[in-house]
């Protein structure tokens, strides 16, 4: 994922404030949504979202970054299960993860 360039003047690790999404995550369903906190960086800032319990790795990374206190990820696709979310700048400063979000199962009704 890339964001938006610019420049910003954030030192240190960035730091996750709240997220909201725009309806429920749900397998097979891209969903979207925003992420505030702090220290963000417009050049290199990245949105890491690994399964909950796991270290982020390069893996998952998705969105764009608003300004400094923003980022929106678009048409975001997880498997069903418990999700965190990481942010990431550049030399390898990480947040602390969110809480936990649950991405549902998809529901498949047969309409027979």
């Amino acid at each position: 994922m890339t964001l938006t360039t610019g420049t910003g003047a954030a030192t240190g690790p960035p730091v996750i404030a709240s997220y909201t999404w725009a309806g429920t995550p749900t397998a097979g369903q891209p969903f979207s949504g925003t992420i505030t906190g702090t220290k963000l960086r417009f050049r290199h800032d990245g949105v890491v979202l690994p399964q909950f319990g796991r270290l982020p790795g390069t893996a998952g990374r998705a969105g764009a970054l608003n300004g400094a206190t923003s980022v929106t990820v678009n048409n975001v696709s997880l498997a069903a299960g418990s999700w965190q979310i990481y942010l990431v700048n550049p030399g390898v400063l990480i947040s602390a993860p969110s809480t936990a979000f649950v991405v549902l199962r998809e529901e498949r009704w047969d309409r027979r």
